[in-house]
């Protein structure tokens, strides 16, 4: 269908505005098209092409990712409507806040009601609703979880409200439908005989007298490493379908399509809906899963591969809107698709604790179009990567372009850099001291208590072994029965003894036994005490070389060199200085253990430390662990986001000593 056609000059004669929190769903038309407006909220900086690139889309930025609804409530909203004038107003999927929302500003809703999708989508009551074509789905029951008894392993469960398989759990054996039973029983399911084969998916649009359909894909479901979920949907392929499906098969998921139309005609809907399918991969048999009463996540792609093909056919996305606007359908074909995929990648558990940054241009390079989505829920779809040529060999492996785009992929640019295992095994055990009962070692600073010449550690300069050695004598002249202390006790009795470590003197075993695995030497023929006033304090210090080394001597430009954030690795670390005399009992240190990069950005840096926190009170503190999500390389190393304890911002002691401090990221000279 050309420019010129009677949908186009509807729509530049009466302008269409599609507000969604998902710029790539409204990418069904070319863009720009005149009279065609979007407006979107703002995803992570450049992370879309799209933004800022093209006429008539308008971004709204703002602190959090807004609803379809909170969207159409902003000023930028307000304002192009008024200035559109007579403008309906388009979305992925009605819902009761939109309708609401649009009726308070006055604005024509194009989509028809929710009412109708909620009916239509909702697993309690699809069976009812479908009517005859109910007999497709798996056999089923509603139930409320508590009084499921299965006699059958596996089983499907489906909760009422959920998408892109969230909501779809596989039930395998008694215990985890007890666990089920227990957190949900009031909860009503649909309870469905597991049918274990490829799920396809298929769209149609909805005429008052008509039904257009769309082409088949295979839904790509659970494939790691996109999604952590068995059943999450991650893409679809328009070529497998062609393989897989016989001609009898490919016309029974019409023939249903149509009637499941039908259906929604007699509920005077009008515009898409989307349907997946099971074939049984013993029986081949064709079953319903679901019915989607929306615009479903493969749309816009699905049109745009059309449009691609055959310029002059229509798209699904072109018959979605002539139903809605309520034009007739052309009698022109649907363009048929033999090729084309797309992949989605979900915010899985590797890519939060790695926090890869979303950059798109060497999937442009490749030719491919990616859309990155600023999202933080859990299994959130976060990119699409979507070819114009397939991304699946079969049903369960990826092609050679799939592999491609998975090579792509931010988490498969990210390197871990780690300290050498022989300091790495220094770092545990003072995490946990190797004690009848492991416990993590106490913090124990001696500046403040005075104490000269006493054994290393009982002035926080102690080794692992040292620290076990005054342990075990402790216990031994308390006639301690080791068998019956606990976690508790030991740490008790290990603070209540001033038996610990503090942050240089822990730093120095780290780093000692990271320096001799390098090849480097030990700490002691190395570190020097320019800072020291006398030369006979020069001497002592090199006598005694731990108990001497501070934080302002691993600091000293003769021991360390300052580093930039982006050229930060293991073994370095950061140093946290002040001038005053009465203030230096704060200075600080701590040793970056492991960092993650993208390429030559660092993501994440790990690092570990002795301190005490005053909300850990007189036994909760000692060596730990945190994180610094490097957030902009341009900023200081103490305005990234700090993690220690679950505490960040301003309840982060560590990270507020940083920025109260004169701070920097610092390497050992002959490291």
């Amino acid at each position: 269908m050309s420019q010129h056609s009677p949908l186009y000059e509807n729509i530049k004669n009466n302008p269409v505005v599609y507000v969604t929190r998902d710029l790539e769903r409204a990418c069904g038309l070319p863009l720009p098209t005149e009279g065609y407006h979007i407006i979107t909220n703002k995803a992570r900086k450049d992370a879309d092409p799209l933004y800022g690139t093209k006429e008539n889309v308008t971004v709204v930025v703002s602190e959090k990712k807004l609803d379809t609804h909170e969207l159409l409530k902003r000023e930028e909203s307000i304002e192009l409507f008024s200035r559109l004038g007579k403008a309906g107003l388009l979305v992925f999927k009605n819902t009761l806040a939109i309708e609401r929302t649009a009726k308070e500003l006055g604005i024509t809703l194009l989509n028809p009601p929710s009412e109708i999708a909620r009916l239509a989508e909702e697993k309690t009551s699809q069976g009812q609703w479908l009517e005859n074509s109910s007999k497709f789905l798996p056999p089923h029951v509603i139930s409320k979880i508590k009084e499921i008894n299965l006699k059958k392993y596996p089983s499907i469960i489906q909760f009422n409200h959920a998408h892109s398989g969230e909501g779809t759990l596989l039930v395998t054996n008694n215990a985890e439908l007890s666990k089920l039973k227990t957190k949900f029983p009031e909860r009503e399911v649909r309870l469905s005989e597991y049918i274990k084969g490829p799920v396809f998916t298929t769209n149609a649009v909805v005429f008052d007298t008509k039904i257009a359909h769309g082409n088949i894909s295979f839904q790509i479901t659970g494939l790691s490493p996109f999604t952590d979920l068995p059943f999450s949907s991650v893409g679809n392929d328009w070529g497998l379908p062609k393989k897989m499906l016989s001609k009898e098969q490919t016309l029974q998921i019409r023939e249903i399509m149509s009637d499941i139309g039908m259906i929604f005609q007699k509920h005077k809907w009008r515009g898409l809906f989307g349907a997946d399918f099971a074939m049984d991969e013993k029986t081949r048999r064709i079953y319903l899963l679901e019915v989607n009463a929306r615009q479903t996540a493969n749309v816009a792609w699905e049109a745009t591969l059309q449009k691609k093909n055959d310029p002059t056919g229509l798209s699904v996305f072109e018959e979605h809107l002539l139903a809605l606007l309520e034009m007739p359908l052309p009698d022109l074909p649907s363009t048929e698709l033999r090729n084309g995929g797309q992949l989605i990648q979900r915010l899985t558990d590797d890519w939060l604790n790695t926090a890869p940054l979303l950059k798109t241009d060497k999937f442009g390079k490749e030719g491919l179009s990616v859309h990155a989505k600023n999202e933080d829920k859990p299994n959130a779809a976060i990119l699409q990567i979507q070819s114009q040529d397939s991304v699946l060999a079969d049903q369960k492996n990826l092609n050679q372009n799939g592999e491609k785009i998975k090579r792509l992929l931010p988490l498969f640019n990210v390197t871990t850099k780690k300290l050498l295992p022989e300091a790495i095994a220094i770092v545990n055990n003072y995490l946990h001291l190797p004690l009848p009962v492991p416990v993590p070692c106490p913090y124990f600073n001696n500046r403040r208590s005075g104490i000269r010449g006493a054994v290393k550690a009982a002035i926080g300069k102690g080794s692992v072994e040292e620290i076990k050695e005054e342990a075990e004598l402790i216990f031994m002249k308390n006639h301690m029965d080791f068998s019956k202390l606990d976690k508790e006790n030991i740490i008790k009795i290990l603070v209540d003894n001033r038996i610990g470590v503090d942050c240089s003197g822990f730093a120095y075993h780290v780093l000692n036994a990271e320096g001799i695995a390098r090849g480097c030497g030990a700490l002691k023929s190395r570190i020097s005490f320019s800072n020291s006033k006398s030369f006979s304090r020069a001497l002592l210090s090199r006598l005694r070389t731990i108990q001497n080394t501070s934080v302002a001597t691993f600091s000293h430009d003769a021991n360390s060199k300052e580093v930039r954030i982006d050229e930060v690795s293991p073994g370095d670390f950061i140093s946290m200085l002040h001038d005053s005399e009465d203030e230096r009992q704060f200075n600080h240190m701590v040793v970056i253990s492991e960092v993650k990069r993208q390429e030559e950005t660092p993501l994440k840096l790990k690092y570990v430390h002795s301190l005490a926190w005053p909300s850990d009170g007189p036994y909760g503190h000692g060596v730990r662990e945190g994180v610094i999500e490097i957030t902009d390389v341009t900023k200081p190393v103490s305005e990234q986001k700090w993690v220690e304890n679950g505490k960040m911002g301003a309840e982060n002691l560590t990270q507020e000593r940083a920025k109260k401090s004169e701070v920097s990221i610092r390497r050992l000279k002959w490291f």
